[in-house]
């Protein structure tokens, strides 16, 4: 039977699977929608009744010599899903923006249609109360004042959005006024509203977006710096939150002129489970750590520049001590150092001060049901707590462990000890034969970086025992680096 006469129903079928789940504007060539709207009328009477295959649309910045085709092009898309719910994508892709080699000159040409047209009022506004997930780049005052000003409300299937502030290249800031920045309403009234990323590039204050806090399971601030108790405020104000990135700056003190920025005593995450801070001197002020609690956390990655102090172990301990029974990922990395005018990273520089072993250890007391730990480069874990890993006395359920080390031989050795005790269900007294019954896990993965000098001869290490059987189950990768800016 020619395709062509196939029963409605049976082509809907074919045609929803043939269909990827986002469509492009403008289509690509090879737009299977547009190929098949084509073939006869039938199909393409099909295709534009059904509104699935046109409600997730990616707007890609294309330059274009006539842009209000492009206008003309997304309204004909958004008419096709009907009242279907939309996942709209205004992508910045820079890529897609402009020719080769070429870098944008102009903020606007990451918008679609190039700052021809007002993205929020000619598309955006006309079908807002069916959006359910909305990602874009606003630039420019103008437009950002318009989607700031969208009424409370509008916005109402609103379930995810990521969003770029960013004002221009040369003029950085927005230049809105105080009264302005009072009364941003776009995200008032958004009772489904749980997904929120937003790059802030354009100095809005976080908090004047009046984000429906009670509402939010996940929000990512991370490339927005913020100081401490801007930070605790919106912990404070965020009760159902699992999920959080935030960039907090020690070096930016008290801003109590904010009307919702408040000292608080202690702020409770409740229900957040991961959790990612990116730290820019915390040795400046410790006393966030201390005040904030994390009784669900299941999994914390810090990132830290902080060059005069390094890592201090010990203010984490304080943050920890009340998520002993919960956190099984932890990990510690270094934020990479600002670059020099050639562009290339100078050597990282070892900090002034040298952590002692006895902060690593209070640390894993303080967190037994550690499941993965990623220490930073330069940060290495003594023999004696070493061995007291390899014995249990320590994280006796770590599964992952990424390390830097400049004594890299002992390591194999010890995960071996490790996993033959596990494999009994044994804990061991370090440096004693005493056993005792308790629930140990066997050693998995291991990732260690190493002087480059010493890289074959551990990797030969490892091929050796892997040979005997004792490594069979360990997935062990090794690296070389140069560790010596971290020697005394």
């Amino acid at each position: 039977m020619p395709l062509t006469n196939f029963p409605d129903k049976l082509l809907l079928v074919i045609f929803f699977l043939c269909f990827e789940n986002v469509t492009v504007v403008p289509p690509p060539q090879s737009d299977t929608r547009n190929s098949l709207a084509q073939v006869c009328q039938q199909w393409r009477r099909l295709m534009l009744a059904m509104p699935t295959i046109w409600q997730n649309a990616v707007f890609s910045p294309i330059p274009f010599q006539h842009p209000m085709h492009l206008l003309r092009l997304a309204k004909l898309w958004l008419r096709r899903s009907q009242g279907a719910l939309l996942s709209l994508n205004f992508c910045a892709n820079t890529r897609l923006a402009m020719p080769a080699g070429q870098l944008p000159t102009s903020a606007q040409q990451l918008m679609y249609g190039g700052g021809a047209f007002n993205i929020v009022k000619s598309i955006i506004l006309p079908c807002a109360s069916r959006i359910r997930s909305l990602t874009c780049i606003i630039c420019t005052k103008s437009v950002i004042k318009s989607f700031l000003k969208i009424p409370l409300g509008t916005l109402r299937a609103l379930e995810s959005v990521e969003i770029t502030f960013l004002n221009d290249f040369v003029y950085r800031l927005t230049p809105f006024s105080e009264e302005e920045n009072s009364s941003f309403t776009v995200f008032q009234s958004l009772p489904n509203l749980r997904r929120a990323t937003f790059h802030i590039f354009n100095g809005i204050h976080p908090l004047d977006l009046q984000l429906p806090w009670n509402n939010l399971a996940t929000l990512d601030l991370g490339s927005t710096a913020m100081s401490p108790d801007i930070f605790m405020t919106i912990i404070h104000f965020s009760p159902s939150l699992t999920e959080g990135f935030f960039q907090i700056d020690f070096t930016t003190y008290i801003c109590l002129n904010h009307p919702l920025v408040q000292e608080i005593p202690h702020a409770e995450a409740r229900h957040l489970q991961r959790l990612r801070l990116r730290l820019i001197d915390p040795s400046n002020d410790h006393r966030m750590f201390s005040l904030l609690q994390l009784p669900s956390i299941r999994e914390l990655r810090v990132e830290l520049h902080d060059p005069s102090r390094g890592w201090e172990m010990s203010i984490f301990t304080s943050m920890l001590e009340k998520s002993a029974t919960t956190l099984q990922v932890l990990m510690f990395s270094d934020l990479p150092p600002p670059t020099v005018p050639d562009g290339a990273p100078p050597a990282p520089r070892r900090p002034q001060r040298d952590m002692s072993y006895t902060e690593l250890e209070e640390l894993f007391k303080t967190v037994p049901n550690l499941r993965a730990l990623h220490l930073p480069l330069g940060l290495f874990i003594h023999a004696p707590t070493m061995e007291m890993i390899a014995c249990g006395q320590l994280l006796p359920l770590l599964a992952t462990l990424k390390l830097s080390s400049f004594s890299g031989v002992r390591v194999p050795f010890a995960v071996v000890r490790r996993n033959a005790l596990a494999k009994y269900n044994l804990r061991g007294q370090a440096g004693t034969s005493d056993l005792a019954p308790r629930a140990l896990a066997a050693i998995s993965y291991v990732f260690i970086m190493v002087p480059h000098e010493d890289e074959q001869v551990l990797k030969d290490q490892v091929a050796v025992l892997q040979g005997l059987g004792c490594l069979a189950d360990v997935e062990f990768n090794t690296v070389g680096g140069d560790l010596n800016c971290f020697k005394k």
